[in-house]
């Protein structure tokens, strides 16, 4: 069990008036403009003053974005952990550390969960998204000046499809962009909370292995005609849709 220590901006003044040693330092994210604070630096001044974490929450409505590197050599720092929490949590913690709060901290994978910024559902022509998904957060990635940085987004994810893309037309060059569409929709792996949509991570292996089968189509309402179930390629493999 730790103790909550509110921290103000994580400053060294900061830490300097409170006393985090052994306990979990509550820092806002800021301030802004002169004299703001990297996020690496409160969690350093945080270390620096003893604290066994840090929790720092968002100055503003939304999920905060975090990272420790800011220059060559930050990715190998030994930091004490860390997390980012939005104002109103913050702002909720901040307050009951008065009242002696003390929190415990246990381990949770989000791995083949939906990003919480990821949409999903009806599109304006009565298809369903998303179709296929691939891992999209904190991936490792090339970035400017030949280093490398975890971050997030669509551009992470879409490298990993079109590679998968790009092995299936090795295996099999005759099959048509839909068919290939069709074979990673038609073996995907299903994340719990899309197991009512149609279609989800990509599974590059069950999609190579799909033979091709007798076409098979349904049109959607409205006479826009687009592949409701398997077209080209067997349904042997996990699929999504009901």
């Amino acid at each position: 069990m730790y103790s909550i220590v509110d921290a103000g901006y994580g400053s060294k003044a900061d830490f300097a008036a409170v006393n985090v040693t052994g306990k979990v330092a509550l820092v806002e994210r800021g301030p802004i403009g002169t004299g703001a604070i990297y996020f690496r630096d409160k969690v350093l001044n945080a270390q620096a003053a003893g604290a066994a974490g840090v929790i720092i929450y968002n100055h503003s409505p939304g999920v905060i974005s975090m990272t420790l590197r800011v220059a060559a050599g930050d990715e190998t720092r030994n930091y004490i952990p860390c997390i980012g929490i939005t104002q109103d949590a913050g702002l909720d913690l901040k307050m009951l550390t008065t009242r002696g709060l003390v929190v415990r901290f246990g381990t949770r994978s989000d791995l083949g969960t939906l990003a919480d910024f990821s949409s999903m559902g009806p599109t304006e022509d009565f298809h369903f998204k998303p179709e296929v998904s691939a891992p999209g957060v904190t991936v490792n990635s090339t970035f400017l000046g030949g280093e490398y940085a975890r971050l997030d987004g669509t551009s992470v994810a879409s490298p990993g499809v079109a590679g998968a893309v790009a092995l299936i037309k090795a295996a099999h060059s005759d099959w048509t962009p839909q068919t290939v569409k069709l074979a990673l929709m038609n073996t995907v792996q299903c994340p719990s909370e899309l197991a009512e949509q149609r279609s989800h991570h990509v599974d590059t292996a069950g999609s190579r292995t799909r033979r091709r089968t007798s076409r098979h189509r349904h049109s959607s309402r409205g006479g826009d005609s687009h592949i409701r179930r398997n077209d080209d390629v067997s349904d042997r493999g996990r699929s999504c849709r009901r």
